[in-house]
């Protein structure tokens, strides 16, 4: 089982492949990974957490393996705990460590590894705003598709 720092990590690459400057829109004092407003990606796409993975590009699943989310299955006494433990590795990686990713060898390549290799390390995708993954609509796209709201 992967640790909630390697999850993280995995989420900040994803974040920072996805989203250059994302770190500038999450408030540390606000961040509750449990919370439908104040988790991280609800911060950094200012919409619900379903419309944020579908403008990462990422399903559920890979939610969790990106430190996003907690388990499926969790039992229902333990979600406090998960949710605190979540908020608080991501606070201790975006403000007193935001090196651990790199250091740890979590960066764009094993990015790639993770959601495949149609990814370009050599385009610009954030500048393009293009579809990156499989079934990912672009933040414009998105903006200005109706069905989604």
């Amino acid at each position: 089982m992967e640790t909630v720092a390697i999850r993280v990590q995995r989420g900040i690459a994803l974040l920072d492949m996805r989203r250059p400057g994302w770190q500038e829109k999450v408030d540390r004092e606000r961040l509750d990974m449990d919370s439908i407003t104040d988790g991280l990606i609800e911060q950094v796409f200012g919409c619900p957490f379903g419309y944020a993975l579908h403008q990462l590009g990422i399903g559920h699943k890979e939610a969790y393996r990106c430190g996003f989310d907690i388990e499926e299955g969790t039992p229902e006494e333990q979600y406090e705990q998960q949710w605190q433990v979540l908020t608080e590795a991501w606070k201790q990686m975006l403000y007193e460590d935001m090196n651990a990713a790199k250091a740890a060898g979590v960066d764009f390549l094993s990015a790639i590894q993770f959601f495949g290799d149609e990814i370009d390390p050599t385009r610009d995708y954030a500048e393009e705003g293009t579809v990156v993954y499989p079934g990912y609509v672009s933040p414009y796209e998105f903006q200005r598709d109706e069905k989604h709201f």
